[in-house]
């Protein structure tokens, strides 16, 4: 079985780079060879600390190597981005956002016996994924779930045979058109997935100050931390909507012209709900993002009982866009569960849970770093009739 460790992650995506495998990073262009240059930086750090006798902790700079990792970033974001929208504001928003977010964390590491930064591991996350989707599970790579539901073709015993053919024809249209940006897609879901992890985190500071103030009998202070106020509930309205809706092919009256609509999903609703009512990191990120960019001005929510469907690029707006923020959202849902290994936010999951190769914690106590991670290694075995896929996870824990 095949151990995952970040230089074998960096420099395989350095060969897909190089190749030109990475939509968003087309063959000769600048941002191609923008990407190539921050990559030989970060591996050659990576490559020397680990030639070096002892501990990858010990021997690497660790301010150095988060300085290229947050440049990588930056870099990354800005073009999968522009990839899905060449128009896109609020991009310097968001590298302001991780800035600040990054100080901010940097007084959270004395919060827990073990903090791990959370920029690296985003980036070794968004590589694990390309790892697994390129190289054991390249079948859901080529057909991902978009969540894109065709009622006609499953009740296909009641409806005419042009009817079926126009329905198929419109989801293999809109299907292809979303395959055009699936690597922009997945890098945004790894990279912003836990933007919102140091906000969700302010309980632990705010226990950690009690404390202190309990000797001076100082019981009445006011807690740091937010609230979402009235105006904010149209904005959250509109998020919560665009994660909840499925989008549903269905018949009309016209044989020849099935219609696209939007269902909301109760179950997810409400799902989505209590994530936000207990301010869990994975909803705030996507909440972070909803907010700041301006690519998710271009979504449309629209109630089943319009007489029109929407248009195309409606259709493609609403499921890149919604996928994007429910994959960051469900990541971290308290009653979710996967049954099913076919869309990038199962594929979140998985390479989150694989993400402990690099858990190098700042010890309290000592403020050194220190190897606490467990050696990971991944195996799939694809039953093409039975329809499954039996997934082998090798853990080795100092």
């Amino acid at each position: 079985m095949e151990k995952l460790n970040v230089l074998g992650l960096l420099k395989k995506y350095q060969g897909w780079v190089a190749k030109g495998e990475i939509q968003f990073l087309k063959k000769g262009s600048s941002e191609q060879k923008n990407i190539l240059k921050l990559l030989k930086n970060i591996i050659s750090d990576f490559a020397q600390a680990t030639e070096k006798p002892g501990d990858l902790s010990e021997n690497l700079d660790w301010h150095e190597a988060h300085r290229k990792g947050k440049e990588l970033w930056h870099a990354l974001a800005s073009y999968s981005l522009n990839d899905i929208d060449a128009s896109s504001k609020g991009n310097a928003r968001l590298f302001e956002f991780l800035d600040a977010a990054t100080e901010f964390e940097d007084i959270l590491y004395g919060l827990e016996p073990y903090y791990r930064d959370h920029t690296l591991h985003s980036l070794w996350v968004y590589f694990i994924g390309e790892h697994i989707l390129r190289e054991h599970l390249k079948d859901v790579y080529t057909h991902l779930n978009w969540y894109l539901y065709n009622d006609i073709e499953r009740d296909k015993a009641i409806y005419k045979r042009t009817l079926r053919d126009e329905a198929r024809k419109k989801q293999k249209t809109l299907v292809k058109k979303v395959n055009e940006q699936k690597d922009a897609i997945w890098c945004l879901i790894a990279l912003c997935h836990d933007l919102g992890y140091s906000i969700a985190k302010l309980s632990k500071l705010n226990e950690k100050v009690r404390k202190v103030l309990d000797f001076l009998d100082v019981r009445d202070i006011p807690q740091v931390g937010y609230f979402l106020s009235l105006e904010h509930q149209y904005l959250t309205d509109q998020f919560l909507e665009l994660m909840a809706v499925e989008v549903r092919i269905v018949p009309s009256g016209d044989e020849r012209n099935p219609l696209i609509k939007l269902y909301r999903d109760d179950t997810t609703y409400w799902r989505l709900c209590k994530e936000l009512e207990k301010r869990q990191h994975g909803i705030l990120s996507s909440y972070l993002i909803y907010k700041i960019l301006g690519i998710f001005a271009d979504a449309t929510i629209r109630g089943p009982g319009e007489e029109w469907g929407l248009e195309d690029d409606e259709v493609l707006n609403n499921l890149i866009r919604g996928d994007i923020l429910f994959a960051i959202s469900q990541h971290e849902f308290e009653f979710a569960y996967l049954y099913e290994l076919g869309s990038l936010a199962d594929i979140l999951v998985l390479a989150d849970e694989l993400e402990e190769f690099s858990r190098y914690g700042r010890q309290m106590l000592t403020r050194e770093y220190h190897d606490t991670n467990a050696e990971c290694g991944i195996s799939f075995k694809i039953n093409k009739s039975r329809k499954e896929i039996e997934i082998h996870i090798s853990y080795e824990v100092a």
